[in-house]
Formats: C-alpha cells, structure tokens, sequence
C-alpha cells in the first residue's frame, strides 16, 4: 500500500478506526447537520475493506439518539465524485440513514449514506423514493396492481459502491414481498440466470429440499434483479445449521458448470495481497505475520485438476435459510467453476470463527462436528481431495482473520483464526502476534488428521 494510501493524504487509516478521534470529528464535523439534534456516540468499526488502486473503504456503525444503531460509510473519492454537489442534511427513513455526501478535502475520502452513493446512483430511488420503485415495477410487469399505494423498502444489507440487497413490500393488492439486488453495473441479468438454471437442478437433485432464491425479472433503468423473497412475512430469514448447509452444499456442487467462469488458486492468491495491505496499513506487526502465511500458502498451492465443479465462492451457513420449509442458498453472484474444496474449506472456517465467539465447549467440539460434516458431504457423493481441502481452508481462514482484524466485535478471533492456517500449512513464520497460551481465543484444533481423513485423498 502506498504511503498517500496508508496516510489517506493527511487522514492515517489508524485513526478512522479510532473511536475515540471519530467521535468528536464526525459530531463537529463542518456542514454536517444531525437529525433531531442527536449527536454519534459508541462507535463501532464493521467492515474495512480494500478497493481500487490499494485503498479502503470503512463501514461504521454508532448510536444515534432516539433512532438506535445506525452506519456511514467512508471511501476514496474518485475523479467524478467532484461533480455532485455535498449534501449534509441527514435524516432516518426506511431504516436506515439517509441524506449525507460529504468530501473530506483535502483528503481523498468520501463520506456518505447508502442513498448517496455515487456509484449505485440508483440507491437514492429505491431509499429516498420508494413510489418510483413501485411505478418501475409495475411499468415492468412485475405487479399488476393499478392501486396507486407505494412500496415499502428496506436495505437488507449494503457494500458501499457496490452491491446492495433490498425487500419491497408491495401492499398490494395483491400484497406481495420481492427481493432486489441491484450492483454498479449489469451484471444483475446474469446471476438471474445462474438462478434459473442452478434453482432447477438443486431442487431436482434434492427432490424439492433445496433450492435457490426464484427469479422474478431485471429492471435495466435501475440495475435490479428481481426475485421471490425468501423469509417471512416480517422480511427476517431464518438460518439453518449447519448440516443443512453441507447438504444444500453437496447438491450445489452436483450441477453441471456449463458457461461458469474458472476460479482456480491463482485467483485466490490475487485477493489475499490485498487484504494483507489493508491490515498492514493499520498494523505493520500483523502485515508481517500474513506474509509468512501467504508464503506458506504459495509454497503448498494444490493442482487445479479438481476445478470441475459448479462453486459458490463465498458459502457459510448464514447463506443457508428457511423458506416454506424449504433450505434455500442465497447470494449466487460469485458463482463460478472451480474446487469443492473450496466451499467446504470456507464454511469450515466461518464454523471456527462461530467457535471461537461462543464457548470453550464449540471449540472444544469443533472437530467432531467438523468430521460429521465432511462424512454427510462425502456421503452425498461429494469428492474433495486432502491437499485441495487443507489449502482452502488455510486460505480462508487467512482471509477471514484480515476481514474481521478491526472489526470491534471479533478482532479478538482473528489471531486464532490465523493460528490455525499456519497449523494447517506447517507454517513457521507465525510473526509475533502469534497466540499466547491460555488466551481462550487462540485456541487451535492440534492434529487436524482426522478431519481431512474424511475426504478422499
């Protein structure tokens, strides 16, 4: 990462995880006008993550007055952000807040809402006016409705500059619940048909137990693909456990990867630099310490002859929920072809993290329930090879530790999860943040033999 990256031209990224400088700063920030008076207060660091050109955005979350917990987002400003004017009228609607695009000059950082949002331009319809959403729907043949009542809308989850995930409740008649995800650019119309043609295979192999989010249709103007809401009548989704996702998992993986784009370990070794350079501008230390495990990654990088199978890139069990009693995987928009391992390497890692937030106990059973999994996975005819398994575990649990290093909830999980790869990878190299004994969070498996015996070989 380059200096004017690791300093944001004045603004250090260390300080923009500090509680204790984001408080006052964004409370006297200048133009920046709070709703009702209320003023931020406990300050929470959610998400860092790397963006283009080596820099970082940031997702904050804090406390505000009478309207509970609520976030802003910070990313670097590129040259077309200069021709929409600040806005720094905040108020809260939808959920959400809302009303604020403000420039940190001189340095190169954009605050803002997720309605603001100068790269999903289309943010502001859906959260600012939700009766042009309905209008859209309508204009489009999705409801068929001539009652003039608008759409209620709620931000299901939101990456700034990115991607979002919102619910429209359309109160009808008919009343009815859809789901959108809408991205910068076009590639909504795409995953609608991953849907359709991953849904029909899962839900024949599974005999109707498993299936994906159903498609609905693609709104060009707004970049929204459509789909059947999954959840109930509230909007919540329910996860399922576990082996309900191993089982979902298996039946991913069985359907034909035709026209799917290769993701092969090459591509995995591209995104770990990145996050190492994120962690490394906050902490040098701990920058260090991941150079040592993704050498140790580089060193052990399995054959690609396994990359034959249709993948999900970012599986964990909270992709997995209820839905009229069905399992139902959520968020095929990274679906490629590649290794089983992994997808199965990846909700391995998310299960230790889980783990590790819980008790002694989780951790203490964690490999029982690890070898249960993987023999329900091999029954179903799931193939995974030692190496190939080993491998992608390491390589996200490496992963998994960079994303939640700064989070205030579960930084103190990352040195374990790191413990654990250089466990799996025999690496030597563990830096000096390695894991103090009798710190319960670092806990580590020992002798993971058992668990890759369940797999092939």
């Amino acid at each position: 990462m380059s200096p004017a990256s690791r300093q944001c031209n004045g603004l250090s990224v260390k300080k923009l995880l500090d509680a204790a400088f984001l408080e006052p700063f964004l409370a006297e920030c200048p133009g920046i006008r709070w709703p009702d008076g209320a003023l931020p207060s406990r300050f929470h660091m959610e998400r860092l993550w790397p963006v283009a050109e080596d820099r970082v955005a940031i997702e904050w979350s804090f406390e505000l007055g009478t309207h509970g917990r609520c976030s802003l987002f910070a990313t670097p400003t590129r040259p077309t952000d200069t021709m929409v004017r600040d806005t720094c009228n905040l108020f809260h609607s939808s959920g959400v807040l809302q009303g604020l695009r403000l420039m940190l000059n001189p340095w190169p950082l954009l605050i803002h809402t997720p309605d603001q949002d100068p790269t999903l331009s289309q943010m502001s319809t859906f959260l600012d006016r939700p009766d042009s959403v309905r209008d859209a729907l309508r204009a489009d043949g999705v409801i068929d409705s001539a009652e003039p009542a608008g759409a209620d809308v709620r931000l299901v989850s939101y990456r700034a500059r990115r991607r979002a995930t919102l619910r429209f409740h359309l109160p009808g008649p008919p009343e009815a619940l859809v789901g959108g995800k809408t991205f910068r650019d076009g590639r909504g119309e795409r995953i609608l048909r991953w849907h359709a043609q991953l849904g029909e295979h899962v839900k024949r192999a599974s005999g109707g137990e498993v299936g994906v989010a159903e498609p609905i249709g693609y709104i060009e103007v707004l970049r929204l693909a459509l789909f059947v809401w999954c959840g109930d009548a509230t909007g919540s989704r329910r996860p399922r456990s576990a082996g309900d996702a191993i089982r979902a998992l298996a039946h991913l993986h069985s359907a034909p990867p035709d026209g799917l784009a290769p993701f092969i370990p090459d591509d995995e070794l591209v995104v770990l630099p990145r996050w190492r350079s994120v962690v490394a501008a906050v902490d040098p230390a701990v920058g260090r310490l991941l150079d040592g495990l993704i050498r140790a990654l580089r060193a052990a990088v399995p054959p690609d002859g396994a990359a034959t199978a249709t993948i999900h890139r970012d599986f964990h069990s909270r992709q997995v929920i209820s839905n009229n009693g069905q399992i139902v995987v959520l968020d095929l928009d990274t679906v490629s072809r590649g290794d089983p391992a992994l997808d199965v390497g990846n909700l391995l890692a998310h299960l230790w993290l889980d783990a590790l937030q819980r008790d002694q106990g989780d951790v203490r059973r964690f490999a029982e329930d690890a070898v249960r999994l993987l023999a329900e996975y091999r029954g179903m005819g799931g193939r995974l090879t030692r190496d190939s398994l080993r491998w992608y575990w390491a390589s996200a649990l490496i992963r998994l530790g960079a994303i939640h290093a700064f989070r205030t909830a579960t930084a103190q999980c990352s040195p374990a999860l790191w413990r654990q790869a250089a466990e799996l990878l025999h690496a030597s190299d563990r830096g000096d943040r390695s894991p103090k004994p009798g710190d319960d969070r670092t806990a580590v498996l020992g002798d993971v033999d058992p668990i890759l015996a369940e797999v092939s070989g």
